[in-house]
């Protein structure tokens, strides 16, 4: 793929595309935070997703105090509900080389977009850049998780570093992908990210530095309160990435799948729900694994279900692709 950035003053190129849906109150929070970039020029695509009350009238009126030559704001009006029909419907107004995705109840800090473009300048084949965020509790505790490993795809199976508010994406690399997986409701950037991490030559890199994103999870943004009360969601959303890894040539990757469904299997068992963790077992039922193979599975398992952690450390340990040798 062609480089299209070569320095932050020659105005890197960047969309960011925010969907929103009755959400009046919270999302003048975050598009407050988007305007306070430090990098100037930038695009900004709001997507009103089907709102039921004011937001659209509250985004128009922001994007008309706001909008200036060296920031572009357009607000677009979808008629279908759906976080994924919002993206894309977004997406498919994106001129820009690059694209990010920005949920409408958090915040960038005002450094947040200069970093990004800096480090495509530094690296222009870079197809996809991917970084750490903060969560913010509601009591104002502050965590940050960061995982890191060199086989990509595993981790993104396993812990999903590619998340929504985590990455920037080569926007032609997100269309040759198909973009957001609209028949899904969870983890559909989990989804998503195994799609493009399996796309030809595909180049990521890491951006390092302390996060200058800031997650806050509130009820809204919440589906239930227990893993095992959305396993049909996330079986649905396996069982596709399922279908994606069977048509590429990465073999090893379903066996990381297989780890992913034990895992959280376990997770529903803590939560004493069997009959959730036979929905997500069922596609590996009748699998035929080598003893050693299932041996290694059946402690994933049993470490995960007595501790609530550690399956994912071992399934990256026994089961991810090796590092090539220099």
């Amino acid at each position: 793929m062609s480089a299209e950035l070569t320095s932050v003053n020659d105005a890197p190129q960047l969309t960011v595309v925010v969907p929103v849906r009755n959400r009046p109150v919270l999302v003048v929070r975050t598009l407050d935070s988007i305007t306070a970039q430090t990098l100037r020029p930038f695009r900004l695509i709001i997507v009103n997703s089907a709102s039921t009350d004011n937001t659209l009238d509250v985004v128009t009126r922001w994007a008309d105090r706001h909008r200036t030559d060296a920031l572009s704001i357009e607000v677009l009006d979808c008629p279908n509900p759906g976080a994924s029909t919002a993206r894309n419907y977004g997406l498919a107004q994106v001129t820009t080389p690059y694209v990010l995705f920005f949920d409408s109840d958090d915040e960038m800090l005002p450094t947040h977009l200069e970093r990004i473009a800096s480090a495509l300048c530094e690296r222009p084949d870079t197809d996809i850049l991917y970084y750490d965020a903060a969560t913010i509790d509601p009591d104002g505790w502050t965590s940050v998780t960061s995982h890191r490993h060199h086989d990509l795809k595993t981790l993104q199976i396993l812990h999903c570093p590619l998340s929504t508010q985590r990455c920037t994406i080569r926007t032609e690399l997100l269309r040759a992908a198909g973009g957001w997986n609209e028949e899904l409701q969870m983890w559909v950037d989990l989804e998503l990210g195994i799609r493009l991490l399996l796309q030809p030559d595909v180049k990521t890199r890491r951006m390092e530095g302390d996060p200058t994103v800031w997650i806050h999870p509130t009820d809204e943004s919440l589906t239930g309160t227990s893993m095992s009360g959305r396993a049909e969601h996330h079986a649905k959303a396996l069982d596709e990435i399922d279908r994606v890894v069977a048509a590429s040539e990465h073999e090893y990757l379903k066996r990381i799948l297989h780890c992913r469904r034990l895992i959280l299997a376990s997770l529903y068992r803590r939560e004493g729900d069997k009959q959730a963790a036979k929905i997500i077992l069922r596609p590996i039922e009748n699998e035929k694994l080598s003893i050693k193979t299932g041996m290694r599975m059946g402690l994933i398992y049993i470490v995960n279900r007595l501790t609530g952690h550690g399956g994912s450390q071992l399934a990256l340990k026994w089961f991810a692709e090796k590092r090539p040798k220099s």
